[in-house]
């Protein structure tokens, strides 16, 4: 992931960053399951499904909403996003997570990465860090990313 506006320094983006990341391992694993057996069930299929529930409700509950307060995100691109993990949610409950999943969920990651945590790092002031961060998913130091 790239950090080229130190928009990592603060807690909250660099923990959904360093989630991205996890994230991504995982979902390249169970892409590659699905590849190789034409499923993805099985203990990488709920491990993805917790990581995911863990961190989407920590976009769409705190860090979209304060993007759209903000101006820096639109309304309708917000459900996108949410929609995108609807999407993804829906492929790992029916048990197809594949390759192309995985690069959708790749792209996703890359918006956010590249675009969304920038306008967080040069639209939000104090107080917009201080909301963002006084949320439950971010109150406890090194929230596990699965429960």
């Amino acid at each position: 992931m790239c950090d080229h506006c130190s928009c990592r320094q603060h807690r909250a983006i660099a923990e959904l960053s360093t989630e991205h990341e996890q994230i991504l391992e995982v979902a390249w694993a169970l892409s590659e399951r699905h590849r190789e057996t034409g499923v993805s069930d099985g203990p990488l299929q709920e491990q993805l499904g917790q990581m995911l529930a863990v961190h989407v409700e920590a976009e769409e509950v705190a860090l979209y909403p304060l993007l759209v307060e903000t101006g820096g995100l639109q309304p309708d691109k917000s459900d996108d996003l949410e929609q995108e993990h609807t999407d993804l949610a829906a492929a790992l409950i029916s048990g197809k997570f594949d390759r192309r999943m995985y690069f959708e969920l790749a792209s996703h990651i890359e918006e956010e990465e590249l675009e969304l945590f920038p306008l967080a790092m040069f639209g939000f002031d104090d107080e917009d860090w201080a909301v963002l961060e006084a949320t439950p998913r971010f109150l406890a130091p090194d929230t596990p990313l699965v429960h």
